[in-house]
């Protein structure tokens, strides 16, 4: 009864509105789509989400009322690599290809529960790091090459968009870990020098057509506004068509077959043609809050290593939020990242409700007051 009392309610509350809202757009961008491909089921989208919703939720409950310390245990973090790994590899072998990307196997992207797997594994790095008198630059160089190994095989999927957030979650946790920013410099120099070559070939030859023409035609989409430029030019329609208050609910003309998958990575737009601005203001406040809450526990926590858990949840919705937004009005490529809590996808749904869980049980044990930003 004293942890439910305890509860960060500036974390539930948000989160709650932003789930409600997201599942009710779903239900709107995908019932066309649903129809199309599965007769007369409407809803076979939502209650897949739905569904996902629940499994997450269950998740959430766990995983506040697990310690979070249980996830700096030097078998979790091992557990967490060699497993990552292996379910990566098997994706390349025997994965499911959908939208020209093999990323899927039993059900599940194991890249997106990769994300969070970073979080725990270089929070505990850091956190173990900070207890130690000297610098154990040799422990950083086998994080790097954890870090880069899961970059490489989620990049060959080619899934772009999650390996560049795994590395900007690892590297916002890397900033914040105290560490000595010009020693560090001196010493990557040369390791950036020798990665040179490596980095020229994936931009060269391991990009794929797709991916290629997603950078090219954030330039100028119109240019080929039927062909590869469609996509975006739709997007632009649908969020200026939109307005203040949208055209109501349920009465998107772009979701009618002008926008493809207008429930996974376009579902903000869909949103804002359908509720305008005043909607998408609804949502973006709602992610915006419990991205702040979570920098907020960071700041508070007592314990590093929930200090360094909390910043990397933070960053990683955060992240995913503006590159998904970038991707819809031609700020950044299309990479197919999903709008947290909104966007069609069981695996990050639920990873994004995991990772709740994981920061209410810091804010409970570390007894955070639930104090305003």
């Amino acid at each position: 009864m004293k942890k439910i009392l305890k509860l960060d309610y500036l974390l539930l509350l948000p989160l709650f509105i932003t789930c409600t809202l997201g599942i009710i757009m779903m239900y709107s961008a995908s019932s066309i789509v649903a129809v199309q491909h599965y007769g007369y089921n409407s809803r076979h989208f939502v209650d897949s989400q739905l569904t996902k919703l629940l499994l997450g939720t269950i998740g959430l409950i766990i995983c506040a009322l697990l310690p979070y310390e249980i996830w700096k245990k030097r078998i979790v973090s091992i557990c967490i690599m060699i497993g990552g790994i292996f379910l990566l590899i098997m994706v390349l072998w025997k994965g499911k290809v959908v939208n020209n990307a093999q990323s899927w196997i039993f059900g599940i992207q194991p890249a997106e529960f990769l994300k969070l797997g970073t979080i725990l594994v270089t929070a505990r790095f850091f956190a173990l790091r900070q207890e130690q008198t000297k610098n154990n630059w040799s422990g950083i160089v086998k994080l790097l090459f954890f870090l880069a190994t899961i970059f490489f095989l989620i990049f060959k999927q080619p899934n772009l968009g999650s390996a560049l957030l795994i590395l900007g979650i690892g590297f916002s946790i890397f900033l914040c870990s105290g560490i000595n920013i010009n020693l560090l410099i001196k010493r990557t120099t040369i390791g950036s020098i020798l990665w040179l070559p490596i980095l020229y070939y994936l931009i060269q030859y391991s990009l794929s057509a797709v991916q290629k023409t997603r950078i090219t035609t954030i330039f100028n989409p119109f240019l080929d506004a039927q062909g590869n430029g469609y996509q975006l030019v739709n997007s632009f329609i649908a969020i200026g068509s939109g307005g203040i208050t949208g055209r109501g609910f349920g009465n998107s003309i772009q979701k009618t077959g002008y926008l493809p998958e207008p429930h996974t990575d376009f579902i903000m737009a869909i949103v804002s043609e359908e509720l305008g601005f005043i909607g998408v203001f609804i949502l973006l406040v709602g992610v915006l809050t419990i991205v702040l809450r979570s920098l907020k526990i960071a700041q508070l926590c007592v314990d590093p290593f929930g200090s360094f858990i909390a910043i990397g949840i933070g960053c990683m919705i955060g992240m995913q939020s503006v590159v998904n937004l970038g991707g819809i009005t031609g700020l950044f490529p299309l990479t197919g990242t999903p709008f947290p809590f909104v966007s069609f996808g069981g695996s990050s749904l639920m990873v994004n409700l995991i990772a709740i869980g994981i920061l209410l049980n810091i804010s409970i044990f570390n007894k955070i007051r639930h104090s305003p930003f």
